[in-house]
């Protein structure tokens, strides 16, 4: 079809709500960023003949087994952080579920195809099991791993290439996580009631979840016929209990907002109703995961090389429709699963007086069991918990319930999430980690320009420490053989960031293309009048939980760092100077305004602002050693496999 034909109505100028399967928001190539398309490339695939298969080593041998790198490097040791809360793994994980869901490789009845004992002639043709190596010590009893390849998707223009993977989900940072990614999603999610999402009833306290009707194998346990898996934007909900109250908490903060766009808009049509809400909330979403969550990710440098901060005031000046905000692969089969090693062997819970509940369970006992939600106080108690509990630092360190336990069940062992990680990498054909920082200019040039060849050259070029040098030759042939996950977690953190260098150039690079290719960004001139962008940007996700919860009385202020006594003390949710509230005074429509754009009805007070709260606080650093690679302007023309900066 033609794009006018296409995006009806979206191509109308000052149509100002998105599509929900993202597509439109680019009028000249409608479908960048959309649902159902391939994943965007920064640098060519390798696979091993140019097509399809796995790559191999520089030699021509097979690379090492993904479970014999996930034991030599992404060993299980307990390296609390100083600074950073567990909510902040929480974000990054519910941000990644807004962006990206690779499609997997399923039998006719949805069921997923078993790889391990298997006659090679009847398995799948997209087995691709990982070997367990002989002497493993946790798997001692089988030498194979279950691991399917996601399904390859044709290319955008139908032509003969490589094989290219899917994304289920929009890449823009739309809400999609809890609105879902196509008409039927949301349609099934709406109540079709003032606005609102639907959800399910409890007495004695808010909202849950609505209940999930029908579900595939591995994506709910239920532990009693009383209790129900929950239904969301996201098919992964259900995967561990903080997720399923993150979700909870956004669907109780979309609910809230349209009660109260009910209460000063009465002759709002439902429609309207829901449409500004989700607006808001997408809104809200945008500013925490820019403002709150990627400068804690990235540092101040990289945040600025790639034009990443927020305004203060005004609009947003830098929407560019020949940038195409589509997520790229390595983002989401490698660079964005950094936060695998933040997360913790158990999940605590915490009474309102931010004190740890003696009952723990290990997060293996608890992923796909959403149950305990059901439990009056749960949502506020996990909630509580990812506040005050510390997270794993980021390094190469990722806890046994990960490597081991992943998705056990009654009898059976778990998967590797690090191995699974690693053999997607190749399933996906992600060039090297070498190939990487070279595309980034992270490279450093060796003496007489020579060539980067051993292990010696491997460690002067990056500037990783001989120690873990010594993991990746103990496995790998040649260090142009290392992969991107390993090598990327075994960097130091960039100045006042937590990953380090190759790292914070994808992830910088993607979410510089998802607001500069998005046309319905929050800051963009047209989205919001200018007093309604003043309200939003008092949005915080300790503002949001605070006005969501069933009983929470104080958190502190920046939620994603520790509460310290004269920085970030706990505060109380109804002290409006340290956790600002989002007025909608500037929604008020006017009673002679003759359409469904709200006019604003008179100038909203001041509220404090949580940028001036937020710039007093620098947290103390998260170790003593960091890459010293400091990301500036200047840099950026390194980045030469980008084609949209």
């Amino acid at each position: 079809r033609q794009n006018d034909e296409l995006c009806l109505p979206w191509a109308f100028q000052g149509y100002k709500y998105r599509s929900v399967d993202g597509a439109c928001n680019n009028l000249v190539n409608p479908q960048w960023g959309s649902a159902f398309q391939p994943f965007a490339r920064f640098l060519p695939p390798d696979y091993d003949d140019g097509i399809s298969t796995v790559r191999k080593s520089t030699s021509g041998n097979e690379l090492p087994s993904a479970r014999l790198v996930s034991t030599s490097v992404h060993k299980d040791v307990s390296r609390p952080s100083s600074t950073l809360t567990l909510m902040l793994m929480q974000w990054g994980q519910f941000l990644d579920h807004d962006l990206t869901a690779t499609s997997q490789t399923r039998s006719f009845n949805h069921s997923i195809p078993k790889c391990c004992r298997v006659p090679l002639n009847l398995s799948h043709p997209d087995c691709l099991p990982i070997d367990v190596p002989e002497y493993d010590v946790f798997f001692n009893d089988t030498r194979c791993m279950e691991f399917i390849r996601s399904s390859p998707v044709p290319r955008p223009d139908c032509t003969l290439g490589p094989r290219e993977q899917l994304n289920q989900l929009t890449s823009w940072l739309d809400g999609s996580v809890i609105y879902g990614s196509t008409d039927e999603d949301l349609k099934a999610l709406r109540l079709f009631e003032s606005g609102k999402l639907s959800y399910s009833y409890m007495p004695n306290r808010k909202s849950l979840l609505p209940r999930l009707q029908h579900f595939h194998e591995g994506e709910c346990v239920l532990t009693s016929p009383r209790l129900f898996c929950f239904h969301a934007g996201d098919t992964r909900v259900n995967e561990q209990p903080g997720l399923a109250a993150m979700h909870t908490i956004w669907l109780r903060q979309h609910n809230l907002i349209a009660e109260q766009l009910t209460a000063i808009n009465p002759q709002w049509s439902e429609e309207v109703l829901f449409q500004e809400t989700r607006k808001i909330v997408i809104a809200q979403v945008q500013h925490i995961s820019y403002r709150e969550f990627l400068p804690l990710l990235l540092g101040p440098s990289v945040m600025k090389a790639f034009g990443l901060r927020l305004l203060k005031t005004g609009y947003y000046s830098l929407y560019n429709e020949t940038i195409d905000g589509t997520v790229p692969n390595v983002f989401a089969t490698a660079a964005f699963r950094f936060g695998h090693s933040l997360v913790q062997s158990q999940l605590y819970r915490c009474d309102e007086a931010h004190r740890e509940m003696p009952h723990k369970v290990d997060l293996s006992q608890e992923l796909m069991i959403p149950s305990n939600l059901h439990n009056l106080g749960e949502v506020d108690r996990i909630s509580l918990g990812l506040a005050s509990q510390k997270a794993q630092r980021r390094d190469e360190f990722i806890t046994s319930e990960l490597t081991n336990h992943l998705f056990r069940t009654q009898g059976h062992k778990g998967l590797d999430l690090a191995a699974i990680n690693i053999q997607r990498g190749r399933d996906h054909g992600l060039p090297p980690y070498l190939k990487w920082r070279e595309a980034c200019g992270l490279l450093k040039p060796l003496l007489n320009n020579k060539s980067l060849e051993t292990w010696e050259d491997f460690a002067e070029a990056t500037g990783i420490f001989p120690e873990k040098v010594a993991m990746f030759s103990s496995v790998y042939e040649s260090p142009w053989d290392v992969d991107l996950f390993p090598g990327g977690m075994v960097e130091l953190p960039v100045k006042g960031g937590l990953v380090g260098p190759t790292f914070s150039c994808i992830i910088g690079q993607t979410f510089r293309n998802v607001r500069r290719g998005d046309r319905f960004w929050f800051e963009n001139p047209g989205q919001f009048m200018s007093a309604q962008l003043r309200a939003l940007r008092n949005t915080t996700l300790a503002r949001v939980i605070c006005d969501t919860s069933d009983a929470i009385r104080t958190l502190q202020p920046i939620i994603f760092l520790a509460p310290h006594l004269q920085k970030n003390p706990h505060a109380s949710c109804t002290d409006y100077k340290s956790i600002p509230r989002v007025s909608l005074e500037a929604w008020k429509e006017l009673p002679s305004s003759t359409d469904d754009s709200p006019k604003i009805h008179a100038e909203p007070p001041e509220q404090p602002s949580f940028y001036s709260l937020a710039e007093t606080f620098e947290s103390p650093p998260e170790g003593s050693a960091t890459d010293e690679i400091d990301f500036t302007l200047e840099n950026l023309d390194k980045f030469r496999m980008f084609t949209n900066i």
